[in-house]
């Protein structure tokens, strides 16, 4: 209310509004990025946008917000992206927020990227043995420390499953083999190498047995035979449990009348789970 008063005249009163509108503000929240190291990402800046067009923006001098809340969702620890995103406001001394102004947010961005690994995989050679044969390999971060936790699996390169480390097998390959090598680590990005295995057939030689009779009109034939001794000859002989079972003889293999003619093994017969085309290169002597 306005009054208005004056020697000789009658006071006078009239009414207006008064209307103090709050300033639109707006907060930007801080973005942030880093690499993988297996801690959380926050940010908890941020930034007043900055506004010309609209009328009465921004805090009048010595006014504004001295820090930021974020939100209990904005960080991130495995590669990828979250929002940051402001939760409150604490206002400077003398700044009254809610009252004189409009506060409203815009989010940033937490991301953390993959971090790198690096792989290198060695080539291997040796003759069958039944057990797993895999190339060896190193693998390391960006800093060239090595990582031991890493998953390990491997295949035939130009398959396309994927084998755990302790369940790859090569059989004998008479070239090398293409190995693919993969190492995998929560956080990093998956690396793969290659490297060459040749497994090498183990050599064995078979010896017909010899036998002798006086002569009496039948058939002397003997299809016994026995794995020859050699400890000179690199990868020689049958492993673990695997071997040959029988021995066929070849058809001139026989005599009746007084003479000798040689024992020869014509085919062989392998033990149960025995690949003898594959592991082993058999010779025989008669």
């Amino acid at each position: 209310e306005v009054k208005a008063e004056k020697s000789g005249f009658d006071p006078v009163t009239a009414e207006a509004t008064v209307l103090v509108k709050p300033r639109p503000v707006t907060l930007v929240a801080g973005s942030a990025s880093k690499t993988y190291d297996g801690t959380p990402l926050t940010c908890d800046t941020f930034t007043v946008a900055a506004d010309e067009t609209t009328p009465g923006y921004g805090f009048v001098s010595g006014e504004g917000v001295a820090s930021v809340t974020m939100t209990p969702e904005s960080t991130v620890t495995d590669p990828g992206s979250v929002p940051n995103e402001i939760a409150s406001e604490t206002a400077k001394p003398n700044t009254k927020l809610g009252r004189n102004y409009t506060v409203t947010t815009e989010p940033g961005t937490l991301t953390v990227t993959a971090a790198s690994m690096g792989i290198a995989a060695f080539p291997a050679e040796k003759f069958y043995d039944a057990e797993p044969t895999n190339v060896t390999w190193a693998v390391t971060n960006a800093a060239g420390v090595a990582i031991t936790d890493a998953a390990i699996s491997l295949r035939e390169k130009g398959t396309g499953t994927w084998i755990p480390v302790a369940d790859f097998l090569l059989y004998v390959d008479t070239t090398n083999v293409t190995v693919e090598v993969r190492a995998e680590k929560p956080g990093f990005t998956p690396v793969t190498a290659e490297a060459t295995v040749l497994v090498k057939p183990r050599p064995v030689t078979l010896v017909a047995a010899s036998d002798a009779k006086t002569y009496d009109g039948l058939p002397l034939t003997n299809w016994t035979f026995e794995v020859k001794a050699d400890t000179t000859t690199p990868g020689y002989g049958f492993v673990k449990e695997e071997g040959v079972e029988k021995v066929t003889m070849t058809d001139a293999s026989t005599v009746t009348l007084p003479g000798s003619v040689p024992n020869e093994i014509a085919s062989e017969t392998a033990l149960p789970g025995t690949k003898l085309d594959r592991n082993y290169e058999v010779t025989t002597e008669p």
